[in-house]
């Protein structure tokens, strides 16, 4: 739930679409996706993933407010040149996309892309990298910033090169 502050703050905010809600034809989709969605979504159900997605939305009001208090902290300390602060999540999330009225459980982009960021020394604000990582690589990464190594057996690979130089590509698999 929202910090109590910030609840209802965002109910009238317009939303983004969202890249295949409710989509309108679903001829390319495996067969057993196109017999569980058969139905485009009612007008409550529309509604209600929109106050849901208002509500996320208000819960990382609180988080930007937390991240702001740890930075200023650092700052005050002198400590913000020198550290490497990393957001990450486990899972996208379906809210309408493909029908699917909530979820994580398909190999589509809303549950399988998700956002990883990072700052720190060597890394450029506001520069993007589309090179594919994978939580198993945020420990070799910690590794690498904490060691300047990393343990060439370990699952996962570190993404900090491709955080400092965003034009780097590799041709793993993942």
């Amino acid at each position: 739930d929202p910090a109590p502050r910030h609840l209802f703050t965002l109910s009238s905010a317009p939303l983004p679409k969202l890249q295949a809600f409710d989509e309108k034809d679903l001829s390319d989709k495996p067969n057993w996706l196109r017999k569980q969605a058969r139905k485009r979504l009612g007008k409550a159900l529309k509604q209600t993933i929109a106050n849901e997605r208002r509500r996320r939305l208000e819960q990382l009001l609180s988080v930007d407010e937390a991240v702001g208090d740890i930075v200023s902290e650092l700052s005050q300390e002198g400590l913000v040149d020198d550290t490497y602060i990393i957001f990450a999540s486990d899972n996208g999330f379906f809210r309408g996309e493909h029908r699917i009225a909530g979820g994580k459980y398909l190999a589509y982009e809303p549950s399988s892309r998700v956002p990883l960021m990072i700052r720190g020394p060597g890394i450029t604000a506001g520069v993007q990298s589309d090179e594919l990582v994978s939580a198993i690589d945020i420990p070799q990464t910690i590794e690498q910033i904490t060691t300047g190594t990393t343990d060439p057996n370990a699952d996962g690979r570190s993404f900090l090169p491709y955080a400092q130089n965003p034009t780097l590509r590799s041709t793993r698999p993942l």
